[in-house]
Parts: structure tokens; sequence; C-alpha cells
């Protein structure tokens, strides 16, 4: 049958459209995606009202019939990215040791493969799950795991988990933004977190402030 893909609001896409603008004006001229977040990115810049969802026809994206598994982390970033591609993940190439196998079941494969422990590996499992129309079975590590941990130290990675819980129904998506608000002030205003690389100095790091705009936004 059909894969229940999850939706977006169209209040979120035009959100998106306007933060995301710049990004968007690059997309067009791209050809080639070669990490499944570049395809996540293409997919949250466009969509809004006026602007259609990204093409990818004619473009070449990193092939997730190859790509490492080396972690459950792998496994749940291809289910999404066969998603956003417009692919069934139940039924999709991969060469599996070596050897194509044509109908490969990359959400068996998530949830029986051997899981590691990627960064954030509960986030992302939520965050695949959700992408095949299953927002409830990794909802409880999620919440123990990151957004109720008052202790965890990575503010991004808090504000990400909290995000992955839309749609989910947590009761306490409020007071897990609070608490994520007082992190940002101890932390100093989200300076000198993750990616934070030469070119950005010591101000504000974009990708942390997206995670925590998207938290927000996910508690309403």
């Amino acid at each position: 049958g059909t894969v229940p893909y999850t939706t977006i609001s169209q209040e979120s896409k035009e959100l998106a459209k306007s933060m995301l603008w710049k990004y968007q004006e690059t997309l067009e001229s791209k050809s080639t995606f070669p990490t499944y977040w570049e395809v996540f990115r293409a997919k949250a810049a466009t969509g809004a009202e006026g602007i259609a969802d990204y093409n990818f026809d004619g473009k070449y994206v990193e092939n997730p019939a190859w790509h490492t598994m080396n972690y459950r982390t792998d496994w749940a970033a291809c289910v999404l990215e066969i998603v956003m591609l417009g692919y069934n993940p139940y039924d999709f190439p991969y060469y599996d040791n070596g050897v194509l196998d044509k109908h490969f079941d990359y959400v068996e494969a998530l949830n029986t493969r051997p899981q590691g422990s990627a960064w954030a590996n509960a986030v992302w499992y939520q965050l695949a799950l959700k992408a095949i129309g299953d927002p409830q079975t990794g909802k409880l590590s999620v919440e123990t795991g990151f957004a109720l941990n008052k202790d965890y130290s990575e503010l991004d990675i808090r504000a990400w988990a909290i995000a992955s819980l839309a749609g989910s129904e947590p009761k306490d998506m409020v007071r897990y933004v609070d608490t994520l608000h007082n992190e940002q002030v101890k932390q100093g205003e989200f300076k000198g977190l993750w990616d934070q690389v030469a070119f950005e100095g010591r101000g504000t790091n974009p990708n942390t402030v997206g995670c925590v705009l998207s938290a927000i936004a996910a508690a309403g």
C-alpha cells in the first residue's frame, strides 16, 4: 500500500521559507547533494505556498543503497532520505555486504540490525519513525534521555529532541521549552556549541539557534 508519510503544516512551511530564503536561492543551481543533510535542507527550504517542493529529478544524491551502516542513526537517516526523495523505505535497493537486494526493508533493518551508540540515537530513531507514520514508539527514550534530562549539557541536541516530539502529543512540551530557555541563559545565549567553525567566530551559532527555534515551534 502507501507509506503514511508525516505532513508539515502550511504555517511551518511558510516559516521555514522566511528563515531559509538564502539557502533556497542556491538550490536550483545545485546538481549534487553529497549528504542526506543537504536533502533534508532542500526539503525544509521549499514547499511553502507559491514554492513547489524541491524536485530532485535529474539531480545526484547520496545513494542510501551504498551507505555505510555503523549505527542505528545511519539506518534512521537513510529512512528519512528515502522518504524525502519520494520512495518507499520498506522496499528500496541496498547492497547488503556487497550483494544487491533490490527489495530491501530499511525499516526492518532500523529495528533489528546492531544499534551501536551513535550521537543522539534516540532522536534520529524518533524522526525516522515519524516519517513512516509511527510517532509513538520512540517517544519515551527521547523524553527520558534528552527532553526531560535537565542535566544534559548539549543545548542544541536537547532542543532537537523536543522538536522531534512534535505530533506525538507529550504532555510536557511547554515545560521542556521552559527548561531549555533556562539552559540557554546559563550557557551564554548559544555561544560555543557544536559546529562552531572559524568563520562564525565567537558569535551566535546558527545551527544551535535553529534547533532551539524548532523546539519552540514544536511546543506551539
